[in-house]
């Protein structure tokens, strides 16, 4: 297939199951840092 420019996969699915997701976009939300239990030295 004729493209202008490069294709970059972004998902792949097998077997029902996403197997590569480049940007991430089938993770969590994380648009609010979760809360953590850490006790980080400052």
């Amino acid at each position: 297939m004729p493209a202008p420019g490069r294709l970059i996969n972004q998902v792949t699915i097998k077997g029902g199951a996403i197997r590569f997701d480049y940007d991430g976009r089938s993770k969590e939300d994380w648009t609010e840092t979760p809360r953590t239990d850490l006790d980080l030295p400052g």
